[in-house]
């Protein structure tokens, strides 16, 4: 074939190859300008703060110190002022002197205080500690009594056995369960109640507030229609004793201490005791 005559082996592939310039190629430049010239008028990477306000005029710059305005600094915390010294020759006799003489009153020992400020101070306190126990054995002779149930003031380990309360009016002394304080103000009763004088009342009395209590009646009701306050009847209701309440011996019968009996027990159901 004459297409195959035309092929052979010693045959290359063309290669495409560009001739490369010797000579160094200028960069169009203004007429009258050297190297140094467009070296300077380039663009410069960083320009100045000024240069940035002229050119962006919309911008608004403000400094670190306007954002941020530094702190004040801190006030010492002590106000202590050193005495300033002198400088002076340690070695000179009148310097010496001066300083003997801090050095001695810096090592100067406490005085004691003679004997007889201690015995004075001793003989005081002693006469106090008498004051005191006087006053305690005239308190334990005077016996104080409630002015509602007329009962004595008893102590168990040198702590009250109740509650103990004293009116505002008269100074009296009674239990706190035997009036009607609430616990909130002060405590004021009127004359005839706030007496310091033991209650006198029968049996006859103790049967009828009995009978009232179990008709249902409250207990301050019965206290003001018998005249026997609440704490001296809750007391003859659990006790059953009348020698300690009534301050007598009892008359009644043995079937009519059982009635009594009775009755105190359907009354403490009613009345809610137990």
């Amino acid at each position: 074939m004459e297409g195959d005559d035309s092929l052979s082996s010693d045959d290359e592939p063309l290669v495409r190859k560009v001739a490369k310039t010797k000579e160094n190629v200028r960069c169009p430049s203004t007429p009258g300008c050297s190297k140094d010239s467009d070296a300077r008028h380039a663009a410069p990477r960083h320009q100045s703060l000024e240069d940035l306000r002229e050119n962006s005029p919309g911008s608004l710059y403000y400094s670190p110190s306007v954002i941020r305005p530094l702190l004040p600094p801190c006030p010492k915390k002590s106000n202590m002022k050193r005495k300033l010294g002198k400088a002076e020759i340690l070695t000179n006799t009148p310097i010496k002197t001066e300083q003997l003489k801090k050095l001695n009153t810096s090592n100067a020992k406490v005085k004691k205080l003679p004997k007889e400020m201690m015995n004075k101070g001793k003989q005081t306190g002693a006469r106090m500690k008498k004051q005191r126990k006087k006053n305690a054995i005239d308190t334990e002779k005077e016996e104080t009594y409630c002015g509602l149930c007329g009962e004595s003031y008893e102590e168990i380990n040198g702590k009250p056995s109740e509650d103990w309360i004293t009116c505002n009016r008269y100074q009296n002394w009674s239990h706190e369960a035997c009036t009607a304080y609430e616990g909130k103000g002060t405590f004021t009763r009127m004359g005839k109640k706030c007496r310091d004088m033991r209650a006198n009342w029968t049996e006859d009395m103790m049967e009828e507030a009995l009978d009232l209590l179990k008709q249902g009646k409250s207990q301050r009701y019965v206290e003001e229609k018998c005249g026997i306050p609440r704490r001296t009847l809750r007391n003859h209701l659990l006790t059953g004793s009348c020698k300690r309440n009534l301050g007598v011996k009892s008359t009644m019968s043995k079937s009519q201490e059982e009635d009594g009996r009775r009755k105190k027990f359907f009354v403490l159901q009613i009345s809610g005791y137990r």
